[in-house]
């Protein structure tokens, strides 16, 4: 809003998107998914969360085993190769002008969903899938954002699994990593 602090909206403005939509790149105002697609409807479909690190995929194969096993227990079929996930991938990266530097890092979503097709839970009604890959800059929050967020009376210390490693799988990152891996401050309520 109006009185957000300027760290927020610049951090806003540095997160912006770009999509991999079903083979086509665009900034994230182009980049679109029908709202009859069954991953929007019903939330039929998985996703991977990663990022790069010297501008390369951490842990590509195991998110790419994760995310083939979770759309095996949904009998969603990923047409896909892995090499050709990792192509999207990279193509994503390189659009948004990301993975040329440590502060050119990338946080990337690969979701695929059931798509479009008949208004049915059944699976068979929609036989191809959508496959996406968006990426934004992978930068931490600034210190205001941090601070709201863990302020107040309801603040506790983060469980030990949401702590932010480079070993870690990114999906379990949360946005305000402990001191000394982030820019962001720990407040008196979480310490």
């Amino acid at each position: 809003g109006a009185d957000a602090p300027s760290g927020v909206a610049a951090y806003g403005a540095a997160r912006r998107a770009t999509g991999h939509v079903n083979g086509c790149v665009s900034d994230q105002a182009h980049a679109v998914l029908s709202i009859f697609d069954h991953g929007f409807l019903y939330g039929d479909g998985g996703s991977a969360r990663l990022r790069t690190y010297n501008g390369q995929s951490f842990l590509f194969d195991r998110h790419m085993r994760r995310l083939r096993r979770s759309a095996g227990m949904l009998a969603l079929e990923i047409p896909l190769t892995d090499a050709q996930i990792d192509q999207r991938f990279n193509e994503t990266v390189r659009a948004a002008g990301l993975g040329h530097g440590p502060d050119r890092e990338a946080y990337i979503r690969i979701l695929v969903t059931r798509a479009i097709g008949e208004l049915t839970y059944d699976p068979a009604a929609t036989p191809a899938p959508s496959i996406l890959v968006l990426g934004t800059p992978d930068l931490d929050p600034p210190p205001e954002v941090c601070g709201r967020a863990l302020a107040g009376p309801t603040a506790r210390p983060l469980p030990p699994w949401t702590r932010h490693s480079p070993r870690a799988d990114s999906s379990a990152r949360t946005s305000c990593a402990p001191p000394g891996t982030s820019s962001c401050p720990r407040t008196s309520a979480g310490s």
